[in-house]
């Protein structure tokens, strides 16, 4: 299908931003991300760091058609060199260790 469209790669998020944590359900993720595909294809993928959104990051993928590791490889490496350098990263307190969630994630007492 590339081939006859005459692509060199599918490009796309690796997975959606960064969802918020939910204690009481459980994580709930907005959607797929372009990684699946390739695994289930078992096509060649890689992931780059893409930016940050919400001070959260993100990446970007690209798979290519069989045997073309090498084209995704150096496409990945164009992409990180054209983007430039990406801020470092902060570290956040665990929101378990505010004071004011602490306490209410003891176990009670009976």
């Amino acid at each position: 299908m590339m081939r006859a469209h005459r692509l060199d790669a599918l490009v796309g998020p690796t997975m959606p931003a960064a969802w918020k944590i939910d204690a009481v359900h459980g994580d709930q993720i907005s959607g797929g991300g372009a990684g699946s595909l390739a695994a289930v294809a078992g096509y060649p993928h890689l992931t780059v760091p893409m930016g940050q959104l919400r001070g959260l990051p993100v990446g970007l993928s690209f798979i290519g058609g069989k045997w073309d590791d090498a084209r995704i490889l150096s496409l990945g490496f164009a992409y990180e060199q054209a983007r430039g350098p990406l801020p470092g990263p902060s570290f956040w307190r665990s929101i378990e260790d505010s004071p004011e969630v602490a306490p209410l994630l003891e176990p009670v007492r009976r």
